[in-house]
């Protein structure tokens, strides 16, 4: 094995990190992918509600209130 006797316990290791990084990776895309569509509704729920809240307010502004 020459100077590296461990070589194939590095190599393992290696391997073991690397999927573990992907599977990391993996994880942190899916997660940033839930919290960017949760922003989507959320600013589409905050503008209906002002979409709403102006439709109101017209309203009122026509009944002279």
């Amino acid at each position: 094995m020459g100077f590296y006797p461990n070589i194939r316990q590095a190599r393992a290791e290696l391997k073991d990190s690397l999927e573990a990084a992907r599977v990391l990776r993996r994880e942190i895309a899916l997660t940033i992918s839930s919290q960017r569509r949760e922003n989507r509704e959320t600013i589409r729920k905050s503008r209906e509600l002002v979409d709403d809240s102006m439709r109101l307010l017209r309203e009122l502004h026509k009944l002279g209130i």
